[in-house]
């Protein structure tokens, strides 16, 4: 594969297995000769190329911009930049403290002066390829198949056995999608909060940045927020406590489970939204989208980097030493997947000493070691035994474990302990490493509390790999069953955010989470005491289908031809009236976990009522052919099947 580029005065060196094996083309090439180039000086990378200057290393710094720290620098103005995660230790010649903006720019900027750092601006790479030849890589680490060339947009090229890419992502924003995005009052960042008063502005989005210029504005200007889910998941904490009491105050407004329609312009401006209560319009002097950056898949697959997964969302993989499938080639910071300051700055620490040939023992070490008490030797050998004994997190990179891995607190229970009750609000996932642990729950009524002095049925005793807490997870509920300690027991608590962000960053991990969900979703309503590896005959042919708001599902009289699982959203059951074709009557609304349509399963009817989204809904659709499929080929379920489908028609 050839690098970004092909540069007409870059000679081709004849044939090479082991380095074209390596995802880059070999060149034959004159240039500057370094030890280390590093590629983005951002925190990251002006730690890396800190570090190498300190370690005598002949180091230079390319930077695509005229400025330090493109990311930061593009905050606005008076920004305060916290230095997150508090319990992980710096590791760094390069300072970071929590300040505003400004503090922050101006003391990397004095630590690049102080020590010589060799930047070079304007200096955006366009190409990267194979020199020829071995070489041997400083400090004595092993050598790649031959040097890496980094070709510049400036027409420079540098020379050197190691590379390090410490880019970020916001030259990869995401884009709104909708008819008047590249209006001129639409934009995806914010200047400096003090040049806006008694505007209309309406923010869209739910992270980090979404909320801080949300915040920033509020006090001199209306100020709408708009998030597209029913929560607020992603964001700090802390963030998202200061909103929700802005919120509360009448300093702003929040617009959840609301998308974008529109942006028009005519007098002045207007946005359009699709909300739970219809379509919105509100007047908009300025629109600030901050819906997240892509990382640069495109410019990664080009240079052969080998990603996680097909989808945009997916990372490089990553092995000791931040490198990449590329021998030579280290991804750091945001590239990476950690868009931490923090954590970014630390691996630029790691990577160079990882180049010299140094045991690196990353900044977390000590604390992962907490997290992670049942288990013996260096944190990387431990999330490797975690990952053996949970296949869930097999799916996961070691780069992404530790993160999520900050997050958890292990627990040790004795046999008949409660761990979690029905209709508890907690919605953390919960791993069983040791001892049994039994699923129980008491039948529902239809506002969704149990029934009187029901007793309890158990629905599955799940052993050490498990996990469950995926219900509350997926759909926000509170939980839909009991679970106790059949036996002593130990277990990893992984926060509902920490897991969320695991989930969007590792796909694999995703696509196994909502297995798992349908598998027992269906089996605590229509299979009950059926064995999970039964049930993976039913969920490969359930199908994922999403819908926007006021969207009908089926209607009234239509054939009953399948079940439908709500996993995100709410849908509205509703009759014609007797009396007026025209006039409905509301039977009830279903929340994420519940079902609907199974008479269909029974007997094929025709549909008893209408069903259509409240807003964006995501559905699991089970056809009945395929459920008739299923029990033709395990006739010994069918009575024990149609006596639960009676039940819940009753």
């Amino acid at each position: 594969m050839k690098g970004i580029g092909t540069p007409g005065h870059l000679g081709v060196h004849p044939e090479d297995a082991e380095a074209r094996a390596s995802g880059l083309e070999l060149v034959s090439v004159n240039g500057e000769h370094h030890d280390l180039v590093v590629v983005g000086a951002g925190p990251a990378g002006l730690s890396a190329a800190g570090h190498a200057r300190d370690s005598g290393l002949s180091c230079v710094l390319l930077e695509r911009t005229d400025h330090l720290a493109d990311t930061v620098f593009r905050y606005q103005k008076g920004k305060f930049v916290m230095a997150e995660p508090g319990l992980v230790p710096l590791r760094s010649p390069l300072g970071f403290e929590a300040g505003s903006r400004e503090e922050v720019l101006t003391a990397w900027q004095r630590f690049a002066s102080e020590r010589g750092l060799d930047v070079r601006f304007g200096h955006e790479v366009v190409g990267v390829t194979r020199a020829p030849g071995g070489g041997q890589a400083p400090g004595g680490a092993e050598g790649s198949s031959g040097d890496l060339v980094v070709e510049t947009a400036a027409g420079a090229v540098f020379i050197a056995p190691r590379v390090v890419l410490a880019l970020g992502t916001q030259g990869n924003p995401r884009k709104l999608g909708v008819p008047g995005e590249d209006l001129p009052h639409v934009t995806d960042r914010l200047v400096d909060p003090t040049e806006h008063r008694d505007e209309d502005i309406v923010v869209v989005g739910a992270g980090d940045s979404a909320l801080e210029v949300a915040l920033a504005l509020c006090e001199a200007n209306r100020v709408s927020l708009v998030v597209r889910k029913p929560e607020i998941v992603r964001a700090k904490e802390a963030l998202e406590r200061e909103i929700l009491q802005r919120r509360a105050s009448g300093e702003l407004t929040i617009h959840f489970s609301t998308t974008v329609e529109r942006v028009e312009r005519v007098e002045r401006g207007r946005i359009v939204l699709s909300s739970p209560e219809g379509t919105l319009e509100l007047p908009a002097d300025r629109v600030i989208a901050k819906i997240g950056t892509f990382p640069p898949r495109t410019f990664l697959e080009r240079l052969g980097v080998e990603l996680t997964g097909p989808g945009r969302e997916a990372g490089p993989v990553l092995g000791r030493g931040y490198e990449s499938s590329v021998p030579g080639f280290h991804l750091i910071g945001a590239v990476s997947g950690r868009d931490l300051i923090k954590l970014g700055i630390n691996q630029g620490y790691e990577v160079v000493e990882h180049i010299l040939g140094h045991d690196v023992v990353p900044a977390d070490e000590e604390i992962l070691a907490a997290r992670l008490p049942w288990w013996s030797g260096r944190v990387r050998d431990r999330i490797a035994d975690v990952a053996d004994e949970i296949p869930l997190l097999q799916e996961a990179t070691e780069d992404q474990l530790r993160e999520t891995f900050l997050s958890v607190r292990p627990i040790e229970l004795g046999a008949g302990e409660t761990i979690v009750r029905q209709n508890d609000y907690t919605d953390s996932v919960l791993m069983v490493c040791a001892g049994e642990v039994e699923i129980s729950a008491r039948p529902e009524s239809v506002d969704g509390a149990p029934r009187g002095e029901t007793a309890a049925r158990t629905l599955a005793t799940l052993t050490p790999g498990n996990f469950f807490g995926e219900m509350s997870l997926i759909s926000g509920r509170r939980r839909n069953a009991t679970a106790t300690a059949a036996t002593p027991v130990r277990l990893l608590e992984v926060p509902r955010k920490a897991m969320l962000k695991l989930l969007a960053t590792a796909p694999r991990v995703k696509e196994a989470v909502d297995r798992i969900f349908m598998i027992r979703a269906f089996q605590g309503v229509l299979f009950p005491g059926v064995p999970e590896p039964l049930l993976w005959e039913v969920v490969a042919h359930a199908e994922q289908i999403r819908l926007e708001r006021d969207r009908e599902v089926f209607a009234e009289g239509d054939e009953g031809d399948a079940i439908y699982l709500i996993r995100s959203g709410q849908v509205k059951v509703a009759k014609r009236s007797s009396e007026s074709a025209d006039r409905e009557i509301v039977l009830s609304y279903l929340v994420a976990g519940s079902f609907f349509g199974e008479t269909a399963l029974l007997s094929g009817a025709p549909r008893t009522a209408t069903v259509t989204t409240i807003f964006p809904t995501e559905l699991i659709r089970l056809a009945r052919d395929d459920f008739e499929g299923f029990l033709a080929r395990h006739s010994e379920l069918r009575d024990v099947i149609e006596a639960k489908l009676e039940e819940r028609r009753s």
